[in-house]
């Protein structure tokens, strides 16, 4: 299995997702070019129009499908994990899948350290995943 390390920064992304940026410009520019040409010269504004349209849609919409996996999967490993973990109360677990049931709460950086604070939880260093 591949994991990323917990100390793993943006620079680890960058270089693929620049050359798959470049790709897909690359290829969206001779998309509408292709898209274009092949109607009269009076349709063209129109099929521009609706080729931007659609494009800017699907980039719309994958990015909410995208999205949508993404916070599905980190929400089932939690609750995998806290469900597989010993360490934590059974009712601790009950809770934790009740109240993740209707969606996962997003919270700032700032709020998070104070329930941290407000809860008496020590601060520990960061461990690497075990992979």
């Amino acid at each position: 299995m591949i994991a990323l390390e917990p100390t793993a920064d943006a620079k680890i992304v960058t270089l693929p997702l620049l050359l798959a940026g470049l790709g897909i410009g690359a290829l969206a520019s001779q998309l509408g070019a292709v898209s274009v040409s092949a109607v009269p010269d009076e349709l063209s504004p129109e099929v521009g129009g609706l080729q931007n349209t659609a494009t800017n849609l699907g980039a719309a919409i994958g990015t909410a499908v995208a999205g949508s996996i993404l916070i599905t999967s980190l929400t089932t490993a939690f609750l995998q994990g806290v469900a597989e973990n010993n360490a934590v109360p059974p009712q601790v677990s009950d809770q934790a899948q009740v109240q993740l049931a209707g969606g996962v709460p997003f919270l700032s950086d700032a709020k998070l350290q104070d329930a941290l604070q407000r809860a008496a939880v020590p601060p520990t260093s960061p461990r690497p995943c075990s992979r």
